[in-house]
């Protein structure tokens, strides 16, 4: 076999590898957007694997950048407001005990500061899930806008480490609903 010869089969051998690859990866992304998708329209399912194969969440994600505060209705001199800030793809909530407990009977809330796992976005929609532990409770608030020096454990205990949290986005507002509580009106800050 002359040299020639011998690169053109060498060509032709890539050429095909390259070709089943690429069928692979698009067999793939077919059949995750079947089982992971089923019962939602085909364009939104190709966004959400296009999102999961992209490793981010869509490109909204940076116009909802900045701090969000949701005003707790029964604020006593004790401020109990939520807040979710996103930053650089990641998203942090600030909230209460009051979320991973059956109720609060004769003791101060706790408040705590937690990365949002599990965090999808799209241009309306927000999900994520919060688990959270007793050490990361505090006697005095924390928010976004302020760092407590000494502030103490809480020492109640939480009866859940796990929530899940969806909401709509319309503009600089975000609505969020989680198991057992009213919707939670978000406002950019």
């Amino acid at each position: 076999m002359t040299k020639s010869k011998y690169q053109s089969q060498v060509k032709r051998g890539k050429l095909g590898c390259i070709m089943v690859v690429i069928t692979f990866i698009g067999l793939l992304t077919f059949f995750l957007i079947i089982v992971f998708n089923i019962g939602q329209g085909f364009g939104e399912a190709a966004k959400n694997i296009a999102t999961v194969l992209r490793g981010k969440n869509d490109e909204n994600f940076m116009f909802l950048e900045g701090t969000y505060e949701y005003v707790y209705d029964y604020n006593t001199d004790i401020n109990e407001n939520h807040y979710i800030k996103f930053k650089n793809d990641t998203g942090t909530y600030f909230g209460t005990s009051d979320d991973f407990d059956e109720a609060r009977e004769g003791y101060y809330v706790g408040f705590f500061r937690a990365n949002m796992d599990s965090l999808k976005i799209s241009r309306t929609n927000i999900s994520f899930s919060l688990y959270v532990n007793d050490s990361m409770f505090f006697d005095k608030p924390i928010t976004p806008f302020s760092v407590k020096n000494n502030n103490s454990n809480w020492i109640n205990g939480i009866q859940y480490n796990w929530r899940k949290y969806e909401g709509k986005i319309n503009g600089d507002t975000i609505e969020i609903v989680t198991d057992g509580f009213d919707k939670r009106k978000f406002i950019k800050k």
